[in-house]
């Protein structure tokens, strides 16, 4: 049987104590380095804890694109923090394609570091925001599946949004990953268009001049900023034409350092 990991979440919570915060504008160089060191100290914890829960026996609870990313040791972001919620956008039909890629899938999965990563960003939020979640809408993305959205958007407006799965994404790899924030009452917050609305209003690169021209509220863009900001202090990287997408890592580490999910 899996232990169950908020078991580990009450250890992270004693070893970590409590996050650096990043917002003060006017530390010096040292306070700089205390919080990456802070920061490192923390992540390091987790990913250890992550890596022993990955030893347990799970691979036999699970099937289909499931089995497959627990066989390369990914982890499941519900059991590793039952704080960051899942609703996978393509498991259903309420998507861009209109189509449930995802089957049966209803469980969200990264790398190991990533998924430390993220558990960091949510502690964070919580330190901000009490009651208000990570929403996970897409995390790893098996090659098959890739390939399957590549098949379905050929000869549509929508294939420049979707990657080539000749070259592959950072999804493939579980090293990226496509959420919002939800608040205490488990409502998303307003970001101004909806998850995969592909158009100039959801690119953070124009939220400057689409706030001046009164397209996207003061509101929408404060809750874009808490939603990167928590995400930058993990550690991931913003994408300048997506705001709910994010990187845990370059590409070229991803490819020196892991298999992609076929």
């Amino acid at each position: 049987m899996l232990r169950p990991l908020t078991n580990y979440l009450f250890t992270w919570a004693i070893l970590s104590g409590p996050l650096v915060s990043t917002g003060c504008h006017n530390r010096n160089q040292d306070q700089d380095e205390t919080v990456q060191i802070t920061r490192q100290m923390i992540l390091d914890r987790k990913i250890a804890v992550l890596k022993r829960y990955s030893r347990q026996p799970v691979r036999e609870q699970y099937d289909g694109l499931a089995s497959d990313m627990a066989d390369l040791g990914l982890v499941n972001l519900q059991e590793m923090d039952p704080n960051i919620h899942v609703q996978l956008a393509y498991a259903g039909q309420d998507n861009f394609l209109d189509t449930a890629i995802y089957g049966q899938l209803n469980t969200a999965w990264l790398r190991i570091e990533a998924a430390a990563m993220l558990s960091m960003a949510q502690d964070e939020l919580t330190r901000q925001k009490p009651g208000y979640h990570l929403l996970v809408l897409d995390a790893a993305r098996p090659l098959k599946v890739q390939q399957a959205m590549w098949d379905i958007v050929q000869g549509t407006p929508q294939a420049r949004y979707v990657a080539n799965p000749q070259i592959g994404s950072l999804h493939n790899y579980g090293a990226a990953v496509d959420l919002t924030i939800v608040d205490s009452m488990n409502n998303r917050l307003d970001m101004g268009t909806p998850f995969d609305f592909f158009g100039d209003l959801a690119q953070p690169r124009y939220e400057t001049k689409f706030l001046k021209s009164g397209k996207l509220t003061h509101e929408q863009v404060a809750n874009r900023k808490l939603l990167r900001d928590i995400m930058k202090y993990s550690g991931f990287q913003t994408i300048p034409n997506e705001w709910w997408h994010f990187n845990a890592f370059t590409i070229k580490h991803v490819r020196e350092n892991y298999r992609i999910i076929e």
